[in-house]
């Protein structure tokens, strides 16, 4: 449902994702999934993992968050990733390897 939303380069989940980026708030995004409080899809979000890491990264600045998706699970672009979506989502690329390994060795 949100794959819509992200923005090509950023991985931001924005309104209009092929223009220049402008965030959907939380607020906006919860309205448009059919929570009650935004929080409630916060805490959905937060606890969105893939290889024990976090799917989405939220940041929050003076009333105005942005919701980040890892480019390791949604990528708009066949590109590497922009260096700060990789700081924003640390350990995914070992978390990866990790599960990788584990299914040869059961093979």
């Amino acid at each position: 449902m949100i794959m819509p939303f992200i923005h090509m380069k950023t991985n931001v989940i924005c309104k209009h994702p092929r223009k220049e980026a402008e965030p959907l708030q939380l607020k906006e995004l919860a309205d448009m999934f059919g929570f009650e409080k935004p929080h409630h899809l916060k805490n959905k979000l937060i606890n969105c993992m893939l290889y024990n890491t976090n799917v989405f990264a939220i940041s929050e600045v003076k009333g105005y968050t942005r919701v980040f998706i890892s480019p390791y699970v949604a990528s708009r672009t066949g590109d590497k990733p922009e260096p700060h979506l990789i700081t924003m989502f640390p350990h995914v690329t070992e978390a990866i390897k990790k599960e990788k390994e584990g299914k040869r060795k059961k093979h």
